[in-house]
């Protein structure tokens, strides 16, 4: 994922890279308007050490607009 990170900021996105702020892979699992209940689902899962096991055979290229994620791309990487 860092490989991948890395590669969707070359070129001309690497002016809007945060330099300053290391990229933390990751992978969103679930959302919720709420952020309290976002809050209480944490630390439900922290509460037990777990692993998650797969592939990643999509990536979504979204935007966050009127308080809604759109996805404008798809890719395919499998």
């Amino acid at each position: 994922m860092v490989k991948l990170h890395d590669a969707l900021y070359a070129g001309r996105p690497f002016a809007h890279r945060a330099l300053h702020v290391d990229f933390t892979p990751h992978i969103g699992v679930g959302n919720d308007p709420d952020p309290h209940v976002c809050l209480r689902q944490i630390a439900l899962w922290n509460e037990t050490e777990f692993a998650l096991r797969g592939r990643v055979a999509t990536l979504d290229l979204v935007r966050y607009e009127d308080d809604a994620v759109h996805t404008f791309a798809q890719v395919q990487l499998l």
